[in-house]
């Protein structure tokens, strides 16, 4: 064992002079190592060539796996300055490439000024607006100054995309600028505020409502200054996005003397943005509007209501003042405001269900109904006993609202009113509940003593049409009355088959007169159009 050890021991270091006299041995190990070497210093300072050495093609040699020819098409495209980057920004390769693109040119800086005041006097409208996006991040690059030297001017480029890109990148140099510049970019973007284009006008109206409480005082006063309509709207617009509440009087200043709708809703939505209790000047507008009937349409009064709901109590009470009042529009219109806010309004509307006041307890069913309140069944089956007929009305149509089984047994109560407005109310409140069982109990009132009652049955037994709904018809064929006989003739023509043509049959005889036409006639005209649709039916089902 030892005398192994000490011969190996004694043979190590024979191997390394051997390896180190060996010259083949050598050359083989340091030529490829040269060459290696060699190649990669090449690569490093020369990458491989590109046609025609374009800058597209450097730039897609940022992407290179080799670390070298990466920084080989660094170092060129930084060589040929910012009139070849500037176009490659937005049309590079990949888009992870553009922050690199966009640091190459921070890294040319100033010295790349006039480069880029010759691509916005380009006839390319694509390549004005590239530059145009590109000036908005060079905020280290080129100093403020300078760059609104070249963007300010855009605000007047014949294209339309190319000034919207303009204000977008104003509105970004806006929120860091010092005073002085803020004052020149806000004075340009609401001069931009008044442009012929739509896209043009939105776009500085965000630029200037992303600035917040910046430039205000400078937005009030183009605000005040009686604008162009169109211009007016997007100052506004502005203004809603900055949800200060130091718009206010102004707001609500304009809101007094517009006749325009499309501006009445622009008003109503941005004192709906700020927060309550509002002041009194506003809360007396608020309450002309809704008297004067300038609450015409859905819009309008979906713009109210959120109003309402974010001045609190102070402009809650401004709807629930006006439930009772005789002008039928403005009572229906505070109707349906208090019925979108339930939270807020419950106990205050179900309150005035009591009231002694006929008017006021009839709106506040209909609150009840218009917003289908939870409960509110319950609430207003008791007024259907209302010593007022109005009232009665009210709660009746408010529970065919509901559209739910729940409603069905107080309508039945309804159907036998003394007051035939309120029964006619009744049948058609039943015919709009999806219930079957809902539509069999207003066949009787096909007797029923009012015309008016009759219409709605006949009107609503046509909308809800059923073999059951024509069984149950099938009696009143012989009612005494030749009213009713021609009237159920009349809708088993429309929703009945061909086993009622024999019971129609019977009538043939009849000669009483209804109309200036007999009940023959009616049932004659019955079988006809059941045969007309059976045969219709039969031949498309032969066809199929």
């Amino acid at each position: 064992m030892n005398s192994n050890s000490k011969s190996n021991s004694a043979s190590i270091p024979s191997v390394i002079r051997a390896l180190v006299q060996s010259r083949s041995l050598l050359l083989v190990a340091i030529l490829p190592l040269c060459s290696f070497l060699c190649s990669f210093g090449a690569r490093l300072h020369a990458a491989p060539p590109c046609q025609q050495q374009s800058p597209a093609c450097w730039v897609a040699r940022l992407e290179d796996p080799d670390p070298g020819i990466r920084q080989a098409a660094r170092t060129h495209l930084r060589a040929l300055g910012a009139d070849a980057v500037t176009p490659l920004i937005e049309g590079g390769p990949s888009p992870h490439l553009r922050p690199q693109l966009i640091a190459l040119l921070e890294e040319i800086g100033p010295t790349g000024l006039t480069a880029y005041e010759t691509l916005l006097r380009s006839a390319r409208t694509d390549l004005r607006n590239r530059t145009v996006r590109l000036l908005g991040y060079l905020d280290r690059a080129i100093p403020l100054e300078d760059r609104l030297k070249l963007l300010l001017p855009r605000l007047e480029d014949p294209a339309g995309s190319v000034r919207v890109n303009a204000i977008t990148a104003l509105g970004r140099a806006c929120r860091a600028a010092p005073p002085t510049e803020q004052k020149r970019i806000v004075s340009g973007l609401i001069a931009a505020t008044g442009d012929e284009d739509l896209y043009v006008r939105s776009a500085a109206a965000y630029a200037l409502g992303a600035q917040g409480g910046g430039g205000l005082g400078a937005l009030l006063e183009a605000f005040t200054a009686s604008p162009p309509r169109h211009q007016r709207l997007a100052l506004l617009a502005a203004l809603r996005m900055t949800r200060d509440p130091r718009i206010l009087p102004a707001v609500t200043a304009r809101l007094e003397d517009t006749p325009d709708r499309e501006e009445t809703i622009a008003l109503l939505s941005t004192i709906a943005t700020l927060p309550g209790p509002y002041p009194p000047r506003t809360l007396a507008c608020l309450e002309r509007l809704l008297i004067e009937n300038r609450l015409t349409d859905v819009e309008t009064m979906k713009a109210f209501a959120g109003v309402l709901r974010q001045g609190g109590s102070a402009t809650l009470q401004i709807a629930l003042r006006h439930i009772g009042d005789v002008q039928e529009q403005s009572a229906r219109a505070a109707a349906w405001l208090l019925s979108r806010m339930e939270e807020t309004a419950r106990p205050l509307v179900l309150a005035e269900l009591r009231s002694p006041n006929r008017y006021r307890r009839g709106r506040a069913a209909l609150v009840v109904g218009l917003g289908r309140w939870k409960g509110g069944i319950a609430a207003l089956s008791p007024l259907l006993e209302d010593p007022d007929e109005e009232v009665r009305h009210f709660a009746t149509y408010s529970l065919g609202l509901f559209r739910a089984a729940r409603a069905i047994p107080p309508l039945i109560r309804a159907l036998h009113d003394p007051a035939p407005p309120v029964r006619a109310t009744a049948v058609a409140a039943l015919g709009k509940i999806p219930d079957p069982h809902a539509v069999v109990p207003i066949l009787p009132l096909l007797a029923d003593p009012s015309p008016e009652v009759v219409s709605t049955v006949c009107f609503t037994l046509r909308q809800r049409a059923s073999p059951k709904v024509a069984e149950a018809m099938v009696p009143y064929l012989h009612d005494p009355r030749p009213q009713i006989r021609a009237t159920t003739a009349v809708l088993l023509g429309e929703i009945g088959t061909s086993p009622h043509i024999p019971l129609l049959q019977s009538l043939l005889a009849d000669r009483e007169r209804v109309d200036e036409r007999s009940v023959a006639d009616y049932a004659r005209q019955a079988i006809a159009r059941i045969d007309a649709r059976t045969g219709q039916q039969k031949n498309d089902g032969s066809r199929q």
